[in-house]
């Protein structure tokens, strides 16, 4: 089947086993079985698909790929984050 990763937004193809079990009666000559196939591919799709269980997803600052290139804008963040902190503070008077 084809998925869309939750984190990095990546298409990729995954094969899941979907187990299928149902049972009638010697009575019933018909039985329209596609509900209950339906509710077992439904059941069995992951919920939040993965296209690797280490996925970095997307930089929330700049959307790049982080399984495919690293990016610094998080450090970045961090960085100017704490610097516009201590200017304050150096700025203070006592």
């Amino acid at each position: 089947m084809s998925f869309e990763c939750s984190r990095c937004l990546k298409e990729f193809e995954q094969n899941i086993k979907i187990p299928f079990e149902c049972s009638f009666t010697k009575e019933e000559y018909e039985y329209d079985i596609a509900e209950e196939m339906r509710e077992s591919v439904l059941l069995n799709i992951p919920m939040k698909p993965l296209c690797k269980d280490d996925c970095k997803g997307l930089c929330p600052v700049c959307g790049n790929n982080r399984n495919e290139k690293d990016c610094f804008c998080e450090q970045k963040m961090k960085d100017e984050f704490v610097a516009e902190k201590w200017s304050k503070i150096k700025k203070l008077k006592i």
